[in-house]
């Protein structure tokens, strides 16, 4: 009986610890690319699972640099680009407070250069805005902040001129 009550103590324990890590880790789902082309300085296609894959930046804007030019398009997708080239790894992490695709179907989700956030270094740099916020998404205090920053500094998209 002892022994019994013992197994039964270890697989509550056991059902405790497995469900503790569930909740640390969120269930934040991330998945290694290949990057393919750039599209502009908020969009790119690469490989998911050996699939093509058109991929949005969640929760940044950059000004446009396709059929439509914008002041500061083509510095924002050029620098964008160059990151992404330049990369030795990059991982889209999927945020559990978004959509998986926008309304044109292209994939959302967080992007890591080198385990360094794409996006948060679009911000600080002026390359690009804080928008299309939907939900309470992960990374959207550390985005606000540097993009007061680089406001306060006149980077990027923010000059006067």
């Amino acid at each position: 009986m002892k022994k019994e009550i013992k197994n039964i103590v270890k697989l509550i324990i056991l059902f405790i610890i497995l469900f503790i890590s569930l909740l640390l880790n969120n269930n934040q789902r991330e998945d290694i690319i290949i990057f393919n082309y750039c599209i502009d300085g908020d969009t790119f296609n690469a490989l998911i699972d050996n699939n093509p894959t058109t991929i949005r930046l969640l929760a940044v804007n950059t000004p446009e640099n396709t059929n439509k030019k914008e002041y500061y398009g083509e510095e924002s997708s050029y620098y964008t680009c160059e990151l992404l080239k330049s990369a030795q790894q990059i991982k889209i992490e999927y945020d559990n407070n978004s959509d998986l695709k926008d309304k044109y179907q292209r994939t959302l989700g967080w992007i890591f250069i080198d385990d360094k956030l794409l996006q948060l270094f679009i911000i600080e740099n002026g390359y690009g805005e804080v928008k299309y916020l939907y939900g309470d998404y992960k990374y959207t205090n550390k985005l606000l902040k540097a993009e007061t920053t680089a406001k306060t500094n006149k980077l990027g998209i923010w000059k006067e001129d």
